[in-house]
C-alpha cells in the first residue's frame, strides 16, 4: 500500500507534543514546576502570618494560589510556542515537501523528496493513533507520521497497521479523546 501525503506545521506541533504528555521524566518536572513557587508564596505567606502582617500574609499566599491555578495555562502555551520556534529554524522546508511511504509486511519505505529510508517493520516500537495522526514510533526513537486529514485511504491504512501490529506484536494504541493539557 503505497501513500502520498504533506505534512503540516501542526502535525510536527502535535507529534512533539504527544510525546511530551507521555514522557514520565517531563511530566515529573512539569509538576515540580508548578508546585515549587506556590510553596515558596505559602513559605513566605506563613512567615509574614507570625511576623502579624495579615494583609500581606493574604496576599502573598493568595499570589501563591493564583499561580497554581495559571501556571499550567502558561506552560502549555510555553511549550507550544517554543516548539513552534523549533521548527521554524529546523523544519520550515519540510512542510512544502511530499511524503510518500509505502507499507508492506516487511518494509515500511519513506521518501520526503530528498532521501528515501527503508525500515523493516520489526523496528516499530508502537503505534499511536490520535486525533489528527497515526505515529510509528521506531526503535531508533524517529516517528513515521501520518497525518489522518490528508491521507483519502487512512482506513485502509490503520487497517494495515493493525494487521502489521497483530503479526509483528507490536502495540496499537488508540488515543482518540487525546489532547495537550
Amino acid at each position: 500500500m503505497k501513500v502520498k501525503y504533506r505534512l503540516e506545521e501542526s502535525d510536527y506541533l502535535n507529534y512533539q507534543l504527544f510525546f511530551v504528555s507521555k514522557s514520565e521524566r517531563i511530566n515529573k518536572a512539569r509538576k515540580r514546576n508548578r508546585l515549587i513557587i506556590p510553596l515558596v508564596y505559602l513559605g513566605f505567606g506563613v512567615i509574614l502570618f507570625f511576623l502579624e502582617s495579615y494583609y500581606l500574609s493574604a496576599a502573598i499566599v493568595f499570589f501563591g494560589l493564583l499561580w497554581y491555578f495559571m501556571y499550567p495555562i502558561r506552560e502549555k502555551n510555553r511549550y507550544i510556542k517554543n516548539f513552534k520556534n523549533h521548527f521554524n529554524d529546523y523544519f520550515k522546508t519540510k512542510f512544502e515537501r511530499d511524503f510518500t511511504i509505502e507499507i508492506n509486511d516487511d518494509f515500511i519505505l519513506g521518501n520526503d523528496g530528498e532521501s528515501d529510508s527503508k525500515v523493516p517493520v520489526s523496528e516499530i516500537e508502537e503505534i499511536n493513533e490520535i486525533p489528527s495522526l497515526i505515529l510509528l514510533k521506531l526503535k531508533t526513537g524517529d516517528s513515521f507520521l501520518l497525518p489522518k486529514n490528508t491521507i483519502p485511504e487512512i482506513e485502509e491504512v490503520k487497517s494495515k497497521l493493525k494487521e502489521i501490529a497483530s503479526k509483528q506484536n507490536i502495540s496499537y494504541n488508540i488515543e482518540n479523546d487525546w489532547a495537550w493539557r
